[in-house]
């Protein structure tokens, strides 16, 4: 880039000068009124850019604390009340293994076996909220999504879902997910076939 030099300066002041000689008064005003219209507006693009950082920083704490919200309350236990409220959950929320399992619990007598029922069915609700956990962070921080800065780092959640994958009821939640979320269940999957190597 050349360098302007005071000469040069002088040139282009004074050919300013002579320029708005030739001009009108109501000229020379319109002039001053659409370089003070071009001054605000560069201000505005300014103050916009600031507000729209703001904006993007708080919706990125916001969507932070929405996690750390949802990721607490997946360490909630799941109570026999839980398991009674499965009446009340959407038809396609219970694969049909476990469906079967709970209708047939309700008319069982053996207090041994529908005790095992119970924490197999919690296990299912408490890995169902799990499962939505990590979509939720998937959505945000997955590669194709929102590309928000991760500041948990991913470490962490990369060994829990290993674990997870391996285990048969969560196999059955993403089974059961996976027309919903395509692309999540194949990100799942990633973690299954890097177990079984």
């Amino acid at each position: 880039m050349a360098i302007i030099t005071r000469l040069q300066i002088i040139q282009i002041v004074d050919t300013i000068i002579q320029a708005l000689k030739t001009l009108n008064w109501y000229q020379v005003i319109a002039l001053i009124i659409q370089v003070f219209i071009l001054c605000v507006l560069v201000y505005t693009a300014r103050y916009i850019k600031k507000q729209l950082k703001t904006q993007n920083k708080i919706l990125e704490m916001q969507l932070l604390k929405d996690r750390i919200t949802l990721g607490w309350l997946t360490d909630e236990p799941i109570t026999k009340k839980h398991i009674k409220n499965i009446d009340f959950l959407p038809k396609d929320f219970l694969p049909e293994k476990y469906k079967t399992k709970y209708t047939n619990m309700k008319t069982m007598v053996n207090t041994e076996y529908k005790k095992e029922i119970e924490v197999e069915l919690g296990k299912y609700l408490y890995l169902a909220k799990v499962y939505d956990y990590f979509l939720y962070s998937y959505i945000l921080y997955g590669k194709e999504k929102m590309n928000f800065k991760d500041h948990w780092g991913d470490k962490w959640e990369k060994q829990w879902l290993k674990g997870l994958t391996n285990d048969e009821v969560f196999k059955d939640i993403m089974v059961s997910n996976r027309a919903s979320y395509s692309d999540f269940h194949k990100h799942l999957q990633s973690f299954q076939s890097s177990n079984n190597n």
